[in-house]
């Protein structure tokens, strides 16, 4: 339970821990990978799990006394199977005595990112934008205008957490802490940098792209970047630990990074669309579930974590997940795709201490689910965090 809290903590003080380190911490108590004498090849991952039908009823079994227990309202959960939508659940409350259902929003935090990087690949793929041209031709942050090292950024390099800005500025300039490229930092920062770049280039703001690219394709009808007041009626509120409501600055205006007001079900259709390619031509979707990150990063990297495009990847002997978590407060959200079966799952919370939750969605519906958790383990107990390269002056302009 300690690793819980410290995880989430963790996430809350800085998002920069990334999926994979929510679930080595959060996640992590799970059993390890069955017995170390079995030694014979494992099979690939198939769609048959042992709940199969059963699911959405020992959700709607399991989950209450785990929202009581840790005093979260409410809790949605999306199984994909076969590149589908198969079940959605929605648990418990959107607040106090206000039941929540299949039309509740939840603040879905971080996992805005995905949705946005996958409006860019779309973009990419029809040849409008480029993975790799500088975006300095559409955009230059006036922070770092003088700084040079502004011409190295890149599509790539955001979606891979590589520009070297942090998490959020927050009251002081944007300022690299290290040269584009030669480290790994989650920054939110950085996909908003992309923002501008893409909206300057196509002249349409974000929220009318991705409406065309995502939500649309993928029938997202409920998905919205900006707070409307009507969603009072229907949003799921943010709750600390001890399940008090929680008073959260809305998002007036559209990000690239958080703060999308979603649907479980439409998140779910958006997940299950990735899972079976994302409607992107198969050498572009081999870069986003394929390692982007240079071998000399990684070797030299404390907790490192390796990307695709926008996607974090965990391995295990079966196969390799695509996962990306959200973390606001109140919020608690993971989404965890394995591409090569076509299956996965997406778990959101309207409570602070919703990962002993998660946890336990993600070890019940998805196939072999446990040996994920306990390859996120295994990372942990190697001791290996985030690292940046030594900081160096910029580069003469």
């Amino acid at each position: 339970m300690n690793d819980l809290k410290f995880a989430f903590r963790q996430l809350l003080k800085n998002p920069g821990f990334t999926a994979v380190a929510v679930l080595t911490l959060a996640l992590g108590r799970c059993a390890g990978i069955a017995a170390e004498a079995n030694k014979r090849p494992q099979p690939v991952i198939s769609n048959q799990h042992p709940v199969g039908a059963n699911v959405e009823r020992l959700l709607r079994e399991k989950l209450p006394p785990l929202l009581s227990q840790h005093h979260v309202p409410g809790a949605a959960v999306a199984v994909i199977r076969d590149g589908e939508l198969v079940t959605s659940i929605v648990v418990g409350e959107r607040e106090v005595g206000k039941p929540a259902n299949q039309n509740t929003l939840f603040n879905v935090a971080s996992l805005t990112k995905p949705v946005f990087a996958h409006a860019v690949l779309a973009l990419v793929d029809r040849g409008q934008f480029t993975l790799d041209e500088p975006l300095s031709r559409y955009w230059i942050d006036p922070d770092i205008k003088g700084d040079a090292r502004h011409q190295s950024l890149t599509a790539r390099l955001v979606l891979t957490h590589r520009t070297g800005f942090p998490n959020w500025r927050n009251k002081t300039n944007l300022q690299f802490r290290f040269n584009p490229g030669e480290g790994i930092r989650y920054s939110g920062e950085g996909y908003e940098y992309l923002r501008r770049a893409i909206e300057a280039k196509l002249a349409r703001p974000m929220a009318e792209i991705v409406s065309n690219e995502v939500f649309r394709p993928f029938g997202m009808t409920n998905t919205h970047f900006v707070w409307e007041p009507k969603f009072e009626e229907t949003f799921a509120q943010e709750h600390d630990k001890q399940g008090r409501r929680l008073t959260v600055r809305r998002q007036f205006k559209a990000c690239a990074a958080d703060d999308l007001l979603t649907t479980i079900n439409d998140y779910g259709r958006f997940v299950a669309a990735v899972s079976r390619g994302a409607n992107l031509s198969p050498s572009l979707f081999r870069e986003v579930s394929s390692s982007q990150i240079p071998s000399s990063i990684l070797a030299a990297a404390e907790r490192p974590s390796d990307f695709g495009l926008c996607w974090e990847l965990l391995r295990t002997d079966r196969a390799t997940a695509l996962v990306h978590s959200g973390g606001d407060p109140g919020v608690c959200a993971l989404a965890l795709i394995v591409p090569e079966s076509k299956i996965g799952v997406v778990a959101v919370t309207n409570g602070d201490d919703g990962w002993p939750v998660i946890e336990a969605v993600v070890s019940l519906v998805l196939p072999f689910g446990d040996e994920y958790l306990a390859a996120a383990r295994a990372k942990r107990e190697r001791k290996v965090n985030h690292v940046e390269p030594p900081t160096r002056d910029a580069p003469a302009k």
